[in-house]
């Protein structure tokens, strides 16, 4: 699983096993949020800063889930992805076949960025007229 070979490559990157904490349970971005915090807890970790790494176009929802799901007092966030631009991302995903997976996989999260708050599942964003129009292009032409 995903947790597992992330745990495996820190430990081939030298972060030794003792200061991985690896939560092999969740099957969505909310749950990992909840989980992971809680694997913390049991352990008597109360995180005043927390590192969310996640894909480039999936940082700002991801922000908006942990800002939702975390237990209050909330701590400082900080969101990173891949120190690549759009295109650079976009090329590699491309290369893997992955290109159009991709384009429907952004699009999916703009649209839970917008109906996921008012279920309580991520806090509320900003939205742009031209992320907006850009995504009512996009999906007018078949992309969902």
């Amino acid at each position: 699983n995903e947790s597992e070979l992330l745990a495996d490559r820190a430990k081939e990157l030298g972060v030794p096993e003792s200061a991985i904490i690896c939560e092999p349970r969740a099957t969505n971005t909310g749950l990992n949020i909840k989980l992971a915090e809680g694997a913390l807890r049991e352990r008597g970790i109360v995180a005043q800063k927390v590192v969310l790494v996640h894909k480039p176009y999936m940082t700002r929802r991801f922000l908006a889930i942990a800002e939702a799901q975390w237990s209050r007092p909330l701590p400082v966030f900080s969101v990173t992805s891949v120190n690549d631009d759009f295109e650079q991302y976009l090329q590699r995903e491309e290369s893997l076949n992955l290109g159009d997976i991709m384009l429907r996989s952004m699009l999916k999260d703009y649209a839970v960025i917008k109906t996921h708050p008012d279920q309580g599942y991520q806090s509320v964003q900003p939205k742009s007229k031209a992320a907006e129009d850009a995504y009512k292009r996009l999906t007018a032409q078949g992309f969902e």
